[in-house]
C-alpha cells in the first residue's frame, strides 16, 4: 500500500478534517441533540413557568386579593354602616382594575385580564354598595377619588386615541397609569394606620 492510500485510509478511521463536511442531516441531528441538552439543563421548564405557570399564580392571586374585602363589605351591608371599615381602597380598586384592564387588551395579554376582569367588577360593587353607608366626609372622599380615577382614565384614553400613533405605545402609557394608580392602592390602607396611631 502506498502512502496517500494509507493517509486516507487512515483519515476515515479516525474521522478527520478530511473526512466530508457533515450532511444537513447530521446537522440537525446536532440541533436536536442541543436543544435536548438545554432541556435537560432546566431551560424548557424555566420557559414554561415563566410563560405558563408564573402568569395563572399572578392572576389567581390577584383576584384572591380582589376578592378579600368581598366578606367584611357583605357583612357591612347586612349591618347598614360601615363602622370602622375603611371604603378609600374601593374606588382605587375599581380604578386600578381598569387601567390593568385596557393595558391587557391593547396588549393582548390574557392572564392581565383574567387578573383584572373580576377586581374591576367587585370594584364597582365595593363602591356603590360602600358609598351609601359612608359618613358624608368619607362619601366625599370616595367620590372625588373616584372622579379623580375616571379623570385619569379618560386623559388616558384621549391622549391614546389621538397622539400615541402605536399600540405599543398605548399599551406601554396604560401600564405606566395603572402602576401609579397602583401606588395608590398600597398606599390607601396607610389612612387607617395613621388612625390607629392616633
Amino acid at each position: 500500500m502506498n502512502l496517500p492510500a494509507a493517509i486516507v485510509l487512515l483519515s476515515f478511521a479516525s474521522g478527520s478534517a478530511i473526512s466530508s463536511p457533515p450532511r444537513p442531516a447530521m446537522r440537525a441531528d446536532r440541533r436536536l441533540a442541543a436543544s435536548a441538552r438545554f432541556r435537560l439543563r432546566g431551560g424548557a421548564a424555566e420557559m414554561s413557568f415563566a410563560t405558563s405557570v408564573a402568569p395563572v399564580l399572578g392572576a389567581t392571586m390577584a383576584n384572591v386579593m380582589f376578592a378579600s374585602g368581598f366578606p367584611e363589605v357583605l357583612a357591612k351591608r347586612r349591618e347598614g354602616k360601615l363602622g370602622d371599615y375603611n371604603p378609600l381602597p374601593t374606588p382605587i380598586v375599581f380604578g386600578n382594575c381598569l387601567g390593568w384592564l385596557s393595558y391587557a387588551l391593547l396588549s393582548k395579554d390574557p392572564y392581565v385580564t383574567a387578573a383584572n376582569v373580576p377586581g374591576l367588577l367587585l370594584g364597582f360593587w365595593y363602591v356603590l354598595t360602600c358609598l351609601p353607608l359612608a359618613s358624608k366626609p368619607v362619601a366625599k372622599q370616595m367620590e372625588v377619588t373616584f372622579l379623580v380615577l375616571a379623570a385619569i382614565h379618560a386623559a388616558t384614553a384621549v391622549a391614546c386615541a389621538f397622539f400615541v400613533p402605536t399600540r405599543a405605545g398605548m399599551a406601554s402609557l396604560y401600564g405606566i397609569v395603572s402602576n401609579l394608580i397602583l401606588l395608590a392602592y398600597y398606599g390607601a390602607p396607610l389612612s387607617s394606620i395613621g388612625k390607629v396611631v392616633e
